[in-house]
């Protein structure tokens, strides 16, 4: 399975997911070009197909990537997808950045947790937080804000395509509501919550359940 991390977050996001899979890690790629990338780096790897798993920016990434390349594709999971974000709010949120970059990220990562996913934020905080507030920079956070200021999750290139999507019922910042209007236009498209997650819901115990 490949998995692609969302914004202000990498790789290492995914190192408590248990699933029945072998990954695919990008480590280091540009959101601009991950979409167009992804076929040579499959080739390089003698992958023919692969399932595919993008949380929050990276489900824009594999939203793109399904869209130019569905034949590559056996399964696609959306988690925590929205349909866009605003390019006024992130021109704000770079504003914010310039300012006090740490204290508004300390802040975001609290956003992604629900309050009654506290085992989960406590974990994160255990194994990740300090390292993303010391090493996610100012250039590759405003590069991920330019990327989702340009990109939207349309559902006609998914008509076909065995697609789930996969939200926290608590998620403050891709609220519910927005992607079931969105799962509503896709036929083929199912709708999968975790109650009580937040925006991280791939670190509930019940994700591996879900994800079968």
């Amino acid at each position: 399975m490949l998995l692609v991390s969302g914004w202000a977050c990498d790789y290492r996001i995914f190192d408590r997911l248990n699933i029945g899979y072998n990954y695919l890690l990008p480590v280091d790629f540009s959101s601009f070009k991950l979409a167009d990338d992804l076929p040579d780096v499959l080739n390089d790897n003698g992958l023919k197909k692969v399932s595919a798993l993008g949380w929050s920016m990276g489900a824009f990434i594999i939203w793109e990537f399904l869209s130019k390349h569905r034949g590559l594709i056996d399964d696609g999971f959306l988690v925590s997808a929205r349909r866009s974000y605003s390019k006024t709010n992130n021109d704000n949120i770079k504003l914010l950045l310039e300012k006090n970059r740490r204290g508004f990220l300390r802040k975001f990562y609290g956003n992604c947790f629900s309050e009654e996913d506290k085992e989960s934020f406590s974990l994160f905080k255990e194994d990740l937080m300090k390292i993303y507030l010391e090493c996610m920079d100012l250039e590759r956070l405003i590069e991920g804000l330019d990327y989702l200021s340009e990109h939207s999750i349309e559902p006609r290139p998914l008509n076909g395509l065995k697609v789930k999507f996969i939200h926290g019922a608590k998620d403050l910042i891709a609220p519910i509501g927005e992607v079931k209007e969105l799962v509503s236009q896709i036929p083929e498209a199912e709708l999968i919550t975790i109650d009580d997650a937040g925006h991280m819901p791939f670190l509930s115990p019940a994700f591996k359940e879900v994800l079968v």
